[in-house]
């Protein structure tokens, strides 16, 4: 599905928002190193460097999977973003979505706002949003700063440009966050790493016509500002 505005129900839709040159670039170098390696070098030097290309090979293919499930559904009604496609596929077959989950799976996670309840967007552009979002707080009785990120933040790595929606989170359709996965296998000194805020992120490749399409539903688009994410609200 394109990033252009479509017949009703859809004012806008753009799916597997986060797949620019970049992501499919981290694919590609790791095969091509592979390629080099087995026709000019010696078979006795091949397994440490194939390894390690593997290894790289791999996490590009868990980003590409992650960037592929994520999507940006805008109609007169409301605004949807995250694994918007998936949400549609359940809803085909009468299953419903998860009520809780772990915010490392939160790109493949649906959340829908009202359109009435989107306060403002913005559209970003890199390098404006790459220090952020995010948060820096001190937990009760632990004695040190954590770095913590909103639970809906949809910006995949290498995205080149991002929305950022404030919404009103009482009328929202969100599922709770789970523990992060990380703290169920592990002792940490944090009780979480994600916090639920009222600015929600999502990657897009059309900035401008997403911008457009936010504009034609009644949501108020200001000018590009990063320091509007640096703190959320809550």
């Amino acid at each position: 599905m394109g990033a252009s505005p479509v017949a009703d129900p859809f004012r806008y839709a753009e799916d597997r928002v986060g797949l620019t040159a970049r992501v499919w670039a981290c694919v590609a170098a790791p095969i091509l190193v592979q390629l080099v390696v087995c026709l000019t070098t010696p078979v006795s030097v091949w397994g440490a460097v194939l390894g390690g290309t593997a290894a790289l090979e791999v996490f590009a293919l868990v980003l590409v999977h992650q960037c592929w499930e994520t999507g940006i559904r805008v109609t007169a009604a409301e605004v949807r973003i995250g694994g918007c496609r998936r949400a549609e596929r359940l809803a085909a077959k009468g299953r419903a979505p998860k009520s809780v989950v772990d915010p490392h799976f939160r790109l493949r996670t649906q959340f829908r706002v009202p359109i009435r309840a989107v306060r403002s967007a913005r559209v970003l552009r890199r390098p404006q949003f790459d220090e952020l979002p995010g948060k820096v707080i001190t937990p009760a009785g632990q004695g040190r700063a954590v770095k913590r990120f909103g639970f809906v933040d949809l910006v995949s790595p290498l995205a080149s440009a991002a929305a950022l929606l404030e919404v009103d989170l009482e009328r929202a359709d969100m599922p709770a966050m789970s523990t992060y996965l990380v703290e169920r296998l592990a002792p940490t000194r944090s009780t979480s790493r994600y916090l639920v805020t009222n600015r929600w992120t999502v990657a897009t490749r059309h900035p401008e016509a997403l911008s457009d399409a936010l504009t034609r539903v009644g949501i108020p688009v200001t000018p590009a500002d990063a320091s509007a994410l640096a703190v959320p609200d809550r």
